[in-house]
């Protein structure tokens, strides 16, 4: 399925309007929570039967017009940045591609859990400290970065933090 653009869509908001009509989704249906994120908008619409279903449409604009593309949590969509209250508001599906969706979702938001002092840290491959390499830490500092090494605080790059554990 292609993309579908309207001129009167000016703006995001205007696609977004859009997309949360009642009906937009069959008749009878209507939108009962929504997110919009940097990459996809996210509505979980409440059909005539009272089934509930995920839509992840994706906005972009091109030479001032916008466009959009709609699909279902079943098409296995490439954006993870779903809201978890969303994904809650719906049953788990039958679809091994929307299980699967929904994995790399949780597996999103995992990682990017805000660090706290205390937290324990999972590094990415390769990192060594005094020549042994090093998977976990524990934060001592939030800003700056410290992680707490055998009793001294480091400073490193939040680049090499790969997730939060606890």
């Amino acid at each position: 399925m292609g993309w579908d653009s309207c001129s009167s869509w000016r703006t995001k908001a205007d696609v977004i309007a859009e997309e949360l009509r009642p009906g937009r989704y069959g008749e009878g249906s209507v939108a009962i929570a929504h997110k919009s994120t940097a990459q996809a908008l996210y509505v979980v619409y409440e059909l005539a039967d009272k089934r509930r279903v995920l839509e992840v449409t994706l906005i972009e604009k091109h030479g001032g017009e916008y466009s959009r593309k709609g699909m279902s949590e079943e098409s296995g969509p490439y954006v993870h940045d779903c809201p978890l209250r969303l994904l809650e508001l719906v049953p788990e599906p039958d679809s091994e591609y929307a299980k699967n969706w929904r994995a790399r979702v949780r597996a999103h938001h995992a990682k990017h859990v805000a660090l706290r002092v205390g937290a324990t840290v999972k590094l990415v491959p390769g990192v060594k400290y005094r020549g042994e390499p090093l998977t976990e830490a524990t934060v001592a500092s939030v800003k700056p970065l410290l992680l707490a090494l055998d009793g001294t605080a480091v400073k490193v790059s939040k680049k090499l933090i790969d997730c939060v554990l606890t």
